[in-house]
């Protein structure tokens, strides 16, 4: 499981979502693949860019630079940004992650690794977007 914490960004767009109008059924789904589509690009944007500053290694003859810990995941191989999805269950449920079996160990960290948080990261960062999906599927 993930936590989130709110920080003041995101607190700020939850304190105006009680604000909305309702949002009629048949939109909040559409509303929350929209919102889905954002936090995994976001995902794969925040993995995929550079500025790592861990150690550097070759790995398959290639000079690689790993995260260092509070970075998001360097991209070696590509599997772990490819794995990154989200499921609509229905109008009340979403769920966004990776399935690569490694994932959570990443985001959460282990007795020898600290995190390289990036889902949460990703969530935070499109907190402003997500309201406004949010207003727009209210509108419509």
């Amino acid at each position: 499981m993930i936590e989130i914490k709110v920080d003041r960004r995101s607190q700020e767009v939850l304190l105006k979502i009680p604000k909305l109008k309702k949002i009629q059924p048949e939109n909040i789904e559409q509303a929350l693949k929209d919102i889905g589509d954002e936090v995994v690009d976001e995902t794969r944007r925040l993995i995929k860019r550079g500025n790592k500053t861990g150690r550097i290694y070759n790995f398959r003859g290639r000079r690689h630079q790993a995260s260092a810990p509070a970075e998001e995941p360097a991209d070696r191989t590509g599997r772990l940004r490819r794995s990154s999805n989200y499921n609509v269950r229905n109008q009340q449920q979403m769920s966004i992650g990776e399935s690569v079996d490694y994932a959570l160990f990443l985001e959460k960290g282990t007795r020898r690794m600290k995190p390289r948080p990036h889902i949460i990261s990703a969530i935070h960062n499109k907190a402003g977007i997500t309201y406004s999906i949010l207003e727009k599927a209210g509108k419509i």
